[in-house]
């Protein structure tokens, strides 16, 4: 294998009128029979236009095992119509400098147990970092037999 997925990662901010838990339970329709003991929870403190307190989270996924649960999750979860307009967008949607595939979902659809890929700003950030081992990876192909992208 030529391309492996290092470190999967969701960032989402809580603002002062969210819950902290709330959030960490939307997270979880997308994260459901991982090991919690895997992931590594990072919180900033951030300040709003207004002065509010903000917190910014990211939760991190490194072990194969669970990065390979998730990805199947997101994947099964994504809609055929989906998968096309991500792979439509896959240039703009990929950092070649990084080897990162970055997807937005909604934060108010995961609440309800739903995923809707938007570019609005209230939304759960999924990142998935890539490694290639030979100069000839190619992304899109190893995203797309993941099932993300078609």
């Amino acid at each position: 294998m030529d391309i492996i997925t290092s470190k999967l990662s969701f960032s989402f901010s809580v603002h002062v009128t969210e819950e902290f838990e709330k959030n960490m339970t939307a997270l979880s329709n997308l994260t459901k029979g991982t090991n919690e003991d895997q992931a590594i929870i990072s919180k900033s403190r951030l300040e709003g236009g207004y002065g509010n307190p903000i917190e910014f989270v990211e939760v991190s996924y490194t072990k194969n095992a669970a990065i390979e649960k998730i990805i199947k999750i997101v994947s099964s979860r994504l809609t055929d119509a989906n998968k096309e307009l991500l792979g439509s967008e896959f240039e703009n949607r990929f950092d070649l400098r990084r080897n990162t595939f970055f997807i937005r979902f909604d934060k108010n659809a995961i609440y309800d147990d739903k995923i809707l890929i938007t570019d609005s700003s209230n939304v759960i950030k999924l990142t998935i970092r890539l490694r290639a081992f030979t100069k000839q990876a190619n992304f899109k192909n190893y995203l797309t037999d993941k099932g993300v992208i078609a």
